[in-house]
């Protein structure tokens, strides 16, 4: 599907909000709800930027407002699960990100939320189990020539000492020989 003008104008929001211009991103996702209501991304960004404000009440009734129209709502369930782990309710962080996961099985942001609601729910071998897959999935999706460097640093050390090793061994036999052609000479 070929992006639009509006999925440009959503990332101009999510910069925004990066960036911490809070008022302006949510200025951004509204003028994209004016022109598409159903856009439900805007409205998932709406709500995380509240949450980011500080308005955590707010970006809840958002975030709920937008499961009654899709209980599907993969950045919904994702966002009351944060919400809950921010809140302390580990039990209820766990059953929105287990939605959202259902959803998305391979998103990091949701394993590792997932994992530190667990922590705090007092859970260390769920916990582990999740950022275990979360720091699967991440490497998983790192390009080869990284994860060559992970995992080939250290075949690639062994070879270098053995080259390293191998060339002094042979410069040793060398400079052996010239000493023998020396003494026959």
């Amino acid at each position: 599907q070929e992006p639009t003008d509006l999925d440009a104008t959503y990332q101009l929001g999510n910069f925004l909000a990066w960036e911490e211009r809070y008022d302006e991103a949510i200025h951004i996702y509204q003028a994209i709800l004016i022109s598409d209501p159903k856009y439900e991304e805007a409205e998932i960004g709406i709500a995380q930027v509240l949450a980011w404000k500080g308005e955590q009440q707010t970006a809840q009734e958002r975030y709920e407002a937008i499961l009654t129209k899709n209980s599907k709502s993969f950045g919904a369930n994702r966002g009351l699960g944060f919400l809950s782990l921010w809140a302390n309710d580990f039990a209820k962080s766990i059953a929105y990100f287990e939605k959202a996961l259902k959803i998305n099985p391979e998103d990091i942001t949701s394993l590792k939320g997932i994992s530190r609601a667990y922590l705090g729910k007092g859970d260390r071998r769920r916990a582990d189990e999740y950022l275990t897959q979360a720091q699967i999935v991440e490497f998983k999706k790192t390009s080869w020539p990284i994860r060559l460097a992970i995992f080939g640093g250290f075949s690639l050390l062994v070879l270098t000492l053995f080259l390293l090793f191998r060339s002094r061994a042979i410069s040793h036999k060398k400079a052996l020989l010239k000493q023998e052609v020396k003494i026959i000479r």
